[in-house]
């Protein structure tokens, strides 16, 4: 990827200013910044090396800072305009508003699954079993008839 290529860049805008270096008293802004070797975008402090706080973005579609901050964790809130219309986001992916979604392709288990699970694994152990008895029996009636072979030569 060309980072000079026009098609590639993208200018860094102002989102706001960084909650964690107005604690500690210094002065931070939050720059939203597309990476050059990766081609990623992301929102980062401009004293990072110093606070550590940067947030990730959507890949595609066109930034605006809005200038609030998110009432529940502080972060700042940016629209982001795609192709399916503009959608408004906290940045912070930890934020207590974003709501958990369960993982796609899994299904949960039910007790009916559960149970089917458990007597199937029941009987793949008693086969074991009856499978061990059979091959011991078999080693037994062997040494009885070799027993009986050696008595016969004698």
């Amino acid at each position: 990827m060309n980072p000079t290529c026009p098609t590639n860049y993208e200018p860094d805008l102002k989102v706001g200013e960084c909650k964690v270096c107005a604690e500690a008293g210094r002065h931070g802004d939050l720059i939203a910044h597309k990476s050059e070797k990766s081609g990623k975008r992301f929102i980062r402090c401009t004293n990072y090396d110093d606070c550590g706080v940067s947030y990730p973005l959507p890949a595609r579609g066109k930034l605006e800072a809005t200038g609030e901050t998110c009432p529940e964790c502080g972060a700042p809130i940016v629209v982001v305009n795609t192709a399916r219309g503009p959608w408004r986001i906290c940045v912070n992916m930890d934020c207590p508003t974003k709501e958990k979604k369960p993982a796609r392709g899994r299904k949960t288990t039910t007790k009916a699954s559960t149970a089917k699970k458990t007597t199937a694994a029941k009987k793949t152990t008693a086969k074991k079993a009856t499978a061990a008895k059979k091959t011991t029996a078999k080693k037994s009636t062997a040494k009885k008839s070799t027993a009986k072979k050696t008595a016969a030569d004698k």
